[in-house]
């Protein structure tokens, strides 16, 4: 797995080479969305089935760590250092053809975001990150990582026409432990 930051001044690094075991995915169900005002949440779907998601975290987890750039040092002032990748709480998630997300800035509670593409998706489904212009990759094994900040503000809009199959993984302040 890479991580390659995609400008010094957002917090967004394009992810390649994530290693995606098989995963059946016929059997989906809604995806519990009640939280959100999404008027398209009805084309989002989630997959019930777990994967090993900590060996490839964890070298998210000692980049961060180690990471002594200026825009990091910034937004977390050495706090990184006690970020401690989660066992759990990712989702797999299938959003069908006109599945919109508006642009936001995720909530102060999130840390960062990954999402990873489960497959092959449509060409312009990528997350969009509107202050850098810059859309997100969407074949398999790739996918973008990002901490929260005021110029990560990102939307989705899937324009199909098959359906968008990507991992998402949520960190929050959880995550920053003391040993």
């Amino acid at each position: 797995m890479n991580l390659d930051l995609i400008h010094n001044d957002f917090p967004i690094w394009k992810v390649t080479d994530w290693q995606i075991p098989h995963i059946d995915y016929t059997q989906t169900h809604a995806y519990d969305q009640s939280s959100k005002h999404y008027k398209s949440s009805d084309l989002r779907h989630t997959v019930n089935t777990s994967i090993d998601m900590y060996g490839q975290g964890f070298i998210i987890e000692e980049m961060l760590r180690k990471d002594n750039s200026v825009l990091l040092d910034q937004m977390w002032k050495g706090h990184l250092e006690r970020f401690h990748w989660p066992m759990g709480g990712y989702s797999l998630l299938l959003d069908k053809p006109g599945f919109n997300m508006s642009e936001h800035i995720d909530n102060r509670y999130v840390l960062g975001v990954l999402i990873i593409n489960l497959q092959d998706n449509p060409i312009g489904s990528g997350t969009y990150f509107t202050d850098l212009n810059w859309g997100g990759p969407v074949k398999k094994g790739t996918g973008v990582f990002f901490l929260n900040h005021n110029n990560t503000k990102h939307n989705i809009k899937q324009p199909g026409p098959e359906d968008r199959f990507i991992l998402y993984q949520i960190l929050t302040l959880d995550n920053l432990k003391y040993d």
